[in-house]
């Protein structure tokens, strides 16, 4: 059974409006609640590529492998008394369409992670995920394709804590480099091989201290040509990478979770040219902020809450309102949800963004670049009062979401 989100069958030729879903479904295991600790720069755990392998030893993983991967006592992660990891996941050379699916042990579940929709394509996405009983987590492709994977943090048990407590804020933006709408810049398109600062402290909800990391959603758009963006706090830029770009002209997102430097900023660097636009939906307290258990994470089982193939394509213009933390749900009463959000079966180009409610804010979550497109990315944003969270897509889409952690 096809458990992904490529190609998974036909869907109904109706169109829906506005709609509200409340989950029915749960999670298999519901881990402890968990403070988070970011690395001081991302680092590489796996690269199945011959020319650079990390983490791996064998071949290019074929159509249905899995690959084990140990996090625990590795790149800064401690051996012991880690609940979750946060891994920017990225397959390429891609054998043919399917998706990846990441997940702690056990038996796979159906969810999926990234999709791949042609021979050869590189697509990366940020992963929360919790540590598997072995100190492992495992990585499933459906098509099969190279896998690499960088840490930007990890989780620890703590019933309550001063550090690595998740304060959402609304989405705001912090950056964008395009002429028309230039926020937190100057200049002209960032060229090939440029870094560009972006202010993160004192901006959009994110207090001037006291923060130890911020969550973003970066877009790359008009891109100049292919290449990668690497997001990092300050210092010698890392061998990592958060975005791919594969030609000219393309736009794609990916949700970043990152420390910032000294300065206040943090620092996206551009191998082959092209804008950026930059969105702030939280960060994380540091040791500085009073004990306490609101922000604390509860990583679980990846599940699936919506999948809106089973019924009706959201129109153009409309609004999923998910009530993934109402009274009667698995995540109930809690303040912010991890998910990964993918939009399928697009009708055109355009944007989808998440928020709480109720006025939905200039930023995007994801960005459809064609007509038919399946496109996924991470997405931790705050609840709204009724449990809920809203997803506006400019285009006609399928969504499907999956949760693998809740706030508190």
């Amino acid at each position: 059974m096809d458990i992904g989100v490529h190609a998974n069958g036909a869907s109904s030729p109706a169109t829906i409006g506005d709609t509200t879903i409340t989950p029915t479904t749960a999670p298999a295991t519901i881990g402890v609640t968990s403070a988070f600790v970011p690395l001081d720069s991302p680092r590489r755990l796996l690269d199945t590529r011959a020319a650079s392998q990390t983490g791996y030893t064998g071949g290019k993983p074929a159509a249905g492998a899995t690959v084990a991967l140990q996090v625990l006592g590795r790149e800064g992660v401690p051996a012991l008394d880690v609940s979750a990891v946060v891994l920017n996941v990225t397959a390429t050379e891609a054998t043919a369409a399917g998706f990846v699916s990441v997940w702690p042990d056990g038996t796979r579940p159906t969810t999926s992670s990234l999709n791949l929709e042609a021979v050869d394509q590189t697509r990366p996405n940020l992963v929360t995920v919790p540590v598997g009983s072995d100190g492992s987590v495992r990585i499933y492709s459906q098509s099969g394709t190279h896998l690499v994977a960088d840490v930007f943090g990890y989780f620890v048990p703590a019933a309550s804590s001063k550090s690595g407590r998740l304060q959402t804020v609304t989405p705001g933006r912090l950056l964008d480099t395009r002429a028309e709408s230039l926020t937190g810049y100057s200049g002209s398109k960032p060229a090939p091989g440029a870094t560009i600062p972006v202010g993160v402290l004192g901006q959009k909800g994110v207090p001037a201290s006291g923060v130890s990391a911020v969550v973003l959603n970066v877009t790359a758009t008009e891109a100049t040509s292919a290449g990668y963006v690497t997001a990092w706090p300050e210092g010698s830029r890392p061998a990592t990478s958060n975005l791919n770009l594969e030609s000219a002209g393309q736009t794609i997102a990916n949700q970043v979770v990152i420390p910032v430097g000294s300065d206040g900023s943090i620092r996206l660097f551009t191998q082959s040219g092209g804008h950026f636009i930059a969105d702030v939906t939280g960060w994380y307290t540091d040791d500085s902020a009073s004990t306490d258990t609101t922000g604390l994470f509860i990583p679980v089982s990846p599940y699936r809450v919506v999948d809106s193939r089973s019924g009706g394509k959201f129109a153009a213009g409309a609004t999923l309102t998910l009530l993934a933390a109402a009274p009667g749900t698995a995540a109930a009463a809690k303040s912010g949800l991890a998910m990964n959000v993918t939009a399928t079966e697009a009708t055109a180009a355009g944007f989808v963004t998440v928020w709480p409610g109720p006025t939905r804010p200039t930023a995007s979550s994801l960005n459809v670049t064609a007509v038919g497109q399946t496109i996924s990315n991470h997405v931790i944003m705050a609840t709204a009062a009724d449990g809920g969270v809203r997803l506006f897509t400019q285009t006609g889409t399928h969504f499907v979401v999956d949760i693998s952690g809740w706030y508190l």
